[in-house]
């Protein structure tokens, strides 16, 4: 099957069409989501000074920025986020 010969598990999970970036960034995105739904007024800065994620790693994984990341938390739906441009 999936041996030393046969491609070992990186084949497997190619047959099994599995998308393991896919898995890797979920798993990333997962404490960001759970500190805002523990600290909903938490902004940008809040969340690298609590140590959640690094810069770099939050805006490779959210380039909307901290607005994408609440949408992600299930903050608030598409329709219920008013920026502020259009506020004004």
């Amino acid at each position: 099957m999936y041996g030393k010969e046969g491609g070992g598990i990186s084949q497997a999970r190619h047959d099994a069409s599995v998308d393991r970036d896919a898995i890797l960034r979920e798993r990333k995105k997962q404490p960001v989501r759970s500190y805002l739904r523990k600290h909903r007024s938490a902004q940008l800065q809040d969340l690298f000074d609590a140590g959640v994620m690094g810069r770099h790693t939050f805006e490779m994984l959210y380039p909307g920025g901290v607005t994408e990341a609440r949408k992600d938390a299930g903050l608030f739906k598409d329709q219920e986020y008013i920026s502020g441009a259009e506020a004004s």
